[in-house]
């Protein structure tokens, strides 16, 4: 059974399935390396990415579901989150990007 994220959304739903996806293949990548500090910082740094994303969707959820006028703003985030981390996987010196002016 699929689990949707968006509530619906098609492209949220998709760029939340990259997300899982790539989580997914770094975990094989690491599954039969021995587990040292750097890991454990890694898979914890993951699961608190996961909670942060899991929180804008329920927001963007309830305030499109709503109609409020933050839902678009809110869409445009997640569009933003999947665009760079599919350009950007090991986010290096471009993340968290410099706030606009």
């Amino acid at each position: 059974m699929s689990e949707v994220f968006g509530h619906g959304d098609p492209l949220v739903d998709f760029q939340v399935s990259q997300w899982k996806g790539q989580v997914a293949i770094e975990a094989n990548e690491y599954h039969s390396k021995p587990l040292g500090p750097a890991f454990v910082r890694y898979a914890r740094d993951i699961r608190a990415q996961c909670c942060a994303i899991r929180l804008v969707l329920a927001r963007y959820a309830e305030a499109r579901d709503a109609d409020a006028p933050e839902a678009a703003v809110l869409r445009e985030v997640l569009a933003d989150l999947a665009t760079r981390f599919r350009a950007h996987p090991t986010h290096g010196d471009v993340w968290p990007p410099a706030p606009s002016s």
